[in-house]
């Protein structure tokens, strides 16, 4: 099946009657794979690089690559034949994020992307990357993936977006940057009552407390990386409690903070064993806890023995 390539390029204009003749003057012979990967400054050929995207799709494309600073708006994807799609460096506004006309979608992968829309829709989608992507500032990205099997979130910025759930979710990974929005102020793992901090109320959508976790609540195996913001060596434990409030099926879970971090005292307060009995209804269900920061002390004071314990 034929397969279309266009690399090296750093502006669209150079080739836009070749790609025109190429693909809108000749048959829709069904393609394999459209790469189309511009380097530089490409801004100024977003109409021409939608139109190809259409004629990609209309061309009954099973994966898709596209690499530039495009602006993709107005660009809904429809095709009954795309199961793999891959964007990078690319501005989405509208909706481009709205896939429930792909039903074959499995796979989808968003590199430095800016992602704008509010919706994020897809139900066929299993397997799902956003890396270095930006959400916006000013409201809460929804995404619904109700078939998701595993899922990554690396590096992004903006708000933190909201997972609705996802019930045969196996895998799920997320890295926080330093600079992600919703770092609270007052460095509270999720208890805030700080009606002026504004990570976590400035968007005025009831969202203080998790918003990942829920969303996370069914993945067998969940790994949680970040830079020194994330509170998981707080003295209370607070941090780690939500997260183990969480994980109704959890097997694997996998705290890793940041490298240079030391933990606090882990002098056990009252506040750790008032919160004993909620690590403790856990403690059957999560076979394997990994992490890096000592927190033997609150595991051991819940019956957790070593043997069910890799620190």
């Amino acid at each position: 099946m034929p397969v279309l390539r266009v690399t090296g390029i750093d502006r669209v204009q150079l080739i836009q009657r070749f790609m025109d003749h190429l693909l809108l003057l000749r048959d829709r012979s069904n393609l394999e794979m459209c790469l189309l990967d511009f380097v530089g400054d490409s801004s100024n050929g977003d109409e021409y690089v939608k139109l190809w995207i259409r004629h990609a799709l209309l061309c009954q494309v099973r994966k898709l690559i596209v690499a530039g600073t495009f602006l993709l708006d107005n660009l809904h994807f429809v095709s009954q034949y795309l199961t793999e799609l891959h964007l990078d460096g690319v501005t989405l506004r509208d909706k481009c994020t709205d896939f429930s006309s792909c039903l074959a979608l499995k796979h989808l992968e968003m590199t430095n992307c800016d992602i704008h829309p509010e919706k994020f829709y897809s139900r066929p989608l299993e397997w799902l990357n956003l890396q270095g992507c930006f959400f916006p500032m000013d409201l809460r990205t929804h995404i619904s993936a109700p078939s998701l099997i595993s899922l990554q979130l690396i590096n992004f910025g903006g708000r933190t977006p909201f997972f609705e759930h996802m019930l045969v979710l196996v895998t799920t990974e997320a890295t926080f940057d330093p600079n992600y929005a919703d770092s609270c102020n007052n460095n509270d793992p999720g208890y805030c009552e700080d009606a002026s901090c504004h990570s976590c109320y400035g968007i005025g959508d009831g969202g203080a407390g998790s918003v990942l976790l829920s969303g996370f609540s069914a993945a067998r195996s969940l790994k949680l990386i970040a830079e020194p913001k994330m509170r998981c060596v707080t003295d209370d434990h607070r941090a780690l409690i939500c997260i183990l409030q969480h994980s109704p099926v959890r097997k694997k879970l996998t705290l890793q903070l940041y490298k240079k971090q030391k933990p606090k005292s882990l002098v056990p307060s009252k506040a750790i064993f008032n919160s004993v009995d909620v690590l403790f209804l856990h403690r059957t269900i999560l076979r394997e806890l990994k992490s890096n920061v000592s927190v033997s002390s609150v595991l051991v004071s819940a019956q957790w023995t070593p043997e069910k314990m890799k620190i």
